[in-house]
């Protein structure tokens, strides 16, 4: 104890260290160091200042008594003015207004039909944006006539709000001053002029919290690439110190968790180490929580929705783990081709992201696609502590875990769609009063007349997906399961997942389990028959808990093709084929195709090829293909235990991949989080679980030696007379 409290001691220096270097380096990302005037300056990089003000372009008689007082008409004249605040002595007066030389404002506008060449091209099916041409410039004015009215709108942008709310107003102060000095030589007194501001300005700031997230996420980064860099050097240490060894797996038993040989070796839920209860915890959040919908009151990276604290509290454990802890509780970081595969495609969505940056700024999508890196940073640093902390004998408890978790998920969905309440959400408003956003559509019917049934999730799609990937568990525990109890609960909990995934009305709750059963008859083809009984049963159940539909799906798969859903997925491909073939290879950035302002794509490798291109699409599906080989090893093996949840393993991650042609997976995180976790769990199942021996065997020598013999009295002394 004294040791490792001398060695604990080693490491505070630099601890401290690190963290020092970490708040510096945070700190930069909010202020910059100044000359001119000396101090640190407030650094603007994504949030940006708006105003905006509306000016009615009036007369001396009002323009809304006499309509026709003037020649050119009404909208006209406010054309003519916002064409003249484009003009070069117009744009040096409003610079100046922020101490800028006039190349550094940029105009643009009016957009308006009044011009014979109008800027705004009206597309009406299928419009496709021109790529916007790169600019570093930060102060914007845009200038807009409306159609039928003389009302001038000017729109503002600039670092600042302040600065935003100045070029407003001085770019009334400079049109006030033009017509001031023309109209009296020019224009009739009747006929002049008069600018009648319709209220205040407006201004805001848009991202307020963007550097404050930015610098959290460079003080985060540092911490982790300072743990890092120790634990490799630990790791080197080791290397010196012990002679490796050549280990093969032991048969994985699956032992009761509370034996007294899991309570000795230290195996979840008998544990005292924290990152396993995190983990179990999250696979709860999972299949229970719509933690999607929970917004935390407090600034984070990306989104503040619930998964994002949580990560981070992980990602903390983790590293403190990585540096602190005895060799026991430590995670172990072994690098695999999954870690390659998923390192890989994490470089290309950076890269498709750094090489477009300019452009996508100039279209409002660059702060879009950060956050969606800081999501996809989430699910690999989810994957790193699953495969680093899980062991193998703790998988079987991991997997029972999911078992019940997705029978209770099931159940609510059945609730759900019989009497309309979901569970999920009302027991989520209870613990967050006040973060929870219920969808509008919930309990409503879709554009073909299907329920929205949400379950624990964002998106009907999204828990039909989660329903159907859990699946192959209750499949493979039907088939190995030791007891004929237990194959009969295993019975009951996939007639619950199938009536819960047909529930929802979606197609993807036939497709995509089919997928799971054919991979797993891919390596067991004798399982079909063991399978059709089962199947007579199944129909009965489904029919009684879902009735009707299997009737509905039948209907939409048999005409998938009049179906509007199927139709709308067909005209994605030409409607964004400009988007693919204008950024082949790496994209226009990762997940910058935002469907709230072009279209909403159901198809993740469209959306793929879009954001980060071919090599990004062959990236994502490389990962896949790491962890389903990663499990087609184990599969092979001699060890039942092993095999049987490799195999549960591979026939989820084969089903995701197709899924991903029939929904964006990565834009929806429960069934992401759910694949990124089993490909941690099943490195685990191919690893020796190693001990600490100086800890561990002296227990079980203790659980297993007979107790001591209590040794016979000695016979008393003679004593002589």
């Amino acid at each position: 104890m004294r040791y490792r409290l001398l060695l604990a001691t080693r490491f505070v220096p630099g601890v401290v260290g690190v963290l020092i270097v970490a708040l510096l380096a945070g700190g930069l990302m909010l202020y910059r160091p100044s000359v001119s005037p000396p101090g640190m300056q407030a650094r603007h990089l994504f949030t940006k200042g708006v105003a905006k003000q509306s000016i009615l372009v009036d007369t001396q008689t009002s323009t809304f008594v006499d309509r026709d007082q003037t020649i050119l008409g009404p909208p006209d004249v406010a054309l003519t003015y916002a064409l003249y605040l484009q003009t070069d002595g117009a744009r040096a007066l409003i610079a100046a207004s922020v101490d800028q030389p006039m190349d550094a404002l940029a105009t643009s506008g009016p957009f308006t039909e009044l011009l014979p060449k109008p800027n705004l091209v009206v597309q009406r099916v299928n419009p496709v944006p021109e790529p916007p041409k790169p600019s570093d410039r930060q102060y914007r004015l845009l200038l807009d006539v409306a159609e039928d009215e003389p009302v001038l709108t000017i729109y503002a942008q600039a670092p600042t709000e302040a600065e935003a709310r100045r070029m407003v107003d001085s770019a009334g102060t400079v049109l006030a001053q033009y017509i001031a000095q023309r109209d009296p030589t020019h224009v009739p007194e009747d006929s002049r002029s008069i600018l009648r501001p319709l209220g205040g300005t407006d201004a805001a700031t848009i991202d307020r919290n963007a550097n404050l997230q930015l610098a959290i996420g460079v003080f985060l980064l540092v911490i982790a690439g300072a743990g890092l860099l120790a634990y490799r050097g630990a790791r080197r240490r080791r290397r010196q110190l012990d002679a490796e060894l050549e280990e093969t797996p032991e048969p994985l038993a699956e032992e009761p968790a509370g034996s007294p040989r899991a309570r000795a070796l230290d195996d979840w839920p008998n544990t005292t180490r924290l990152l396993p209860w995190l983990l179990a915890g999250f696979l709860v959040m999972i299949y229970v929580l719509p933690f999607g919908a929970i917004e935390v009151p407090m600034p984070l990276p990306g989104d503040g929705v619930l998964d994002r604290p949580v990560i981070m509290v992980m990602t903390f454990v983790w590293i403190c783990g990585l540096t602190a802890t005895g060799s026991i509780a430590r995670p172990r970081v072994q690098l695999t081709r999954v870690h390659y595969a998923i390192a890989f495609f994490f470089l290309i969505c950076l890269f498709s992201a750094a090489l477009n940056a300019d452009a996508l700024a100039q279209i409002g999508l660059l702060g879009t696609g950060l956050k969606k890196l800081v999501v996809l940073v989430n699910y690999l640093m989810l994957f790193l502590i699953a495969a680093s902390s899980i062991r193998a004998r703790e998988v079987p408890r991991f997997m029972a875990l999911l078992a019940v978790l997705s029978g209770i998920t099931a159940l609510g969905t059945i609730w759900e769609s019989r009497f309309d309440y979901n569970v999920f959400f009302d027991l989520s408003a209870h613990l967050f009063p006040g973060m929870v956003s219920i969808p509008d559509d919930l309990h409503g019917l879709d554009e073909i007349g299907r329920a929205t049934i949400y379950g624990p999730t964002s998106q009907p799609l999204e828990l039909a997906t989660l329903l159907a990937l859990s699946v192959p568990f209750a499949v493979l525990g039907v088939l190995d399961a030791s007891t004929r109890k237990r194959k009969v609960w295993y019975g009951i909990l996939l007639a619950l997942l199938l009536a819960a995934d047909f529930s929802t009305g979606r197609k993807s709750s036939v497709l995509v389990p089919a997928v799971g059963l054919l991979v797993i008859l891919f390596y067991r083809p004798g399982a079909l028959k063991r399978l059709l009984p089962v199947g007579a049963f199944l129909v009965v159940f489904v029919n009684v808990l879902a009735p009707g539909m299997l009737w509905s799906l039948y209907f939409q798969l048999s005409h998938v093709g009049a179906v509007k859903s199927t139709q709308a997925r067909s005209a994605d491909y030409d409607a964004v084929w400009s988007d693919v073939t204008s950024h082949l290879l790496v994209g226009r950035g990762f997940k910058t195709f935002d469907p709230h302002v072009y279209r909403i794509l159901d198809n993740e490798y469209l959306g793929l090829l879009i954001g980060v291109g071919l090599i990004g699409v062959v990236a994502f599906l490389g990962i896949f293909a790491a962890i389903a080989s990663s499990a087609h090893r184990t599969i092979k093996s001699d060890d039942r235990v092993r095999r049987r949840y490799a195999l549960a393993i591979s026939a989820v991650v084969i089903s995701a991949a197709f899924a991903s042609f029939l929904f964006d997976m990565l834009s929806f995180p429960h069934v992401p989080y759910l694949i990124f976790l089993l490909g941690g769990m099943v490195l685990a199942l191919r690893n020796t679980d190693v001990t600490d021996e100086d800890d561990v065997e002296p227990q079980l020598r203790t659980l297993s030696a007979p107790p001591p013999e209590t040794p016979a009295p000695a016979p008393p002394a003679r004593v002589g007379v």
